[in-house]
């Protein structure tokens, strides 16, 4: 059953990682291999540096999963938690698994930056990673994320009012009519993501 609803959601997803990734660009493995080892090497380690695998695997399970389980929604059936955590394993151990592989990222990553910088600029951006406040840098950033998601959510909560206000009055001047919408509040302060404490 499950799979008849992925495979509904899973031309999206691919088209959506295609977008992102341009893995369905043509060429894209010709343009991997034509990277000087030197640069390749210098974005590897910028990419290890940032600690970019752990972060991509994460984002692209939590991604994969997330499509997966609206298309699942979406045909009426309620999400449960084991539901879930099933989705989310298997999301892990195959797009999570290739796309948290340092050498599939220096061959997706390692074109693009060459198109920007040289191998000189490459090392140098890197050893601001690798310096006292670029470790910082890194190291606090789920905490900068989280605490500007937050502040960012309560920023918006003052706005909604006006907004459903607005929304409201120009659907009826367009003589749209809507059953009486449930109050908007803020979302919520917690990341985006399928719950897998159980």
């Amino acid at each position: 059953m499950l799979a008849r609803f992925l495979s509904r959601a899973f031309p999206s997803m691919v088209l959506s990682l295609g977008l992102v990734f341009g893995a369905g660009q043509p060429g894209f493995a010709q343009d991997a291999a034509k990277i000087d080892p030197g640069f390749r090497e210098a974005v590897e380690k910028y990419l290890l540096v940032q600690k970019t695998p752990e972060t991509v695997r994460e984002q692209m399970s939590y991604s994969v999963a997330q499509q997966a389980l609206a298309s699942i929604a979406a045909s009426g059936i309620e999400i449960t938690e084991p539901m879930q955590a099933i989705v989310l394993d298997v999301a892990r151990s195959t797009f999570g698994a290739h796309f948290g592989d340092i050498k599939t990222l220096t061959d997706i990553y390692a074109p693009i930056y060459a198109a920007y910088f040289s191998e000189k600029e490459i090392r140098e951006i890197t050893a601001f990673w690798e310096s006292p406040a670029g470790r910082k840098l890194v190291e606090k950033m789920p905490d900068l994320s989280r605490d500007s998601y937050m502040k960012m959510q309560e920023a918006s909560a003052a706005l909604l009012p006006e907004f459903q206000t607005e929304v409201d009055e120009r659907l009826a001047a367009a003589g749209i009519v809507l059953a009486p919408p449930p109050p908007l509040s803020a979302p919520s302060a917690e990341a985006p993501g399928p719950d897998t404490s159980k």
